[in-house]
């Protein structure tokens, strides 16, 4: 398994996504993590994305997008842990009609 460290910024996190091969860790150091477009991050693969130090790497929306979204397959694994995500918010198709896991 592929292990990278990840630096705080905005666009930061999402690059180092798509550089990671598949089944990799990425290791967030303390700071806030800031997206561009509709989504902070967009997880497409299977992944690991830890915190160095819980608690401290926010994934901030900036209350103008989604924090994470996570595209569904049955066989990817994603793992989150240890960073707190705020500040987002849900498309307005969510509010209205919530999907349901299949």
């Amino acid at each position: 398994m592929s292990k990278s460290q990840v630096q705080p910024g905005v666009g930061t996190l999402q690059e180092a996504l798509n550089r990671a091969p598949d089944g990799s860790e990425l290791v967030l150091a303390d700071g806030t993590y800031r997206g561009s477009g509709s989504h902070l991050l967009t997880i497409t693969k299977s992944i690991t994305i830890r915190a160095e130090h819980p608690g401290r790497a926010v994934l901030d929306g900036e209350e103008a997008r989604c924090v994470v979204q996570i595209s569904k397959h049955k066989h990817r694994r994603v793992v989150l842990d240890g960073q707190n995500n705020g500040n987002g918010h849900l498309p307005d198709r969510w509010h209205a009609h919530p999907q349901q896991s299949q």
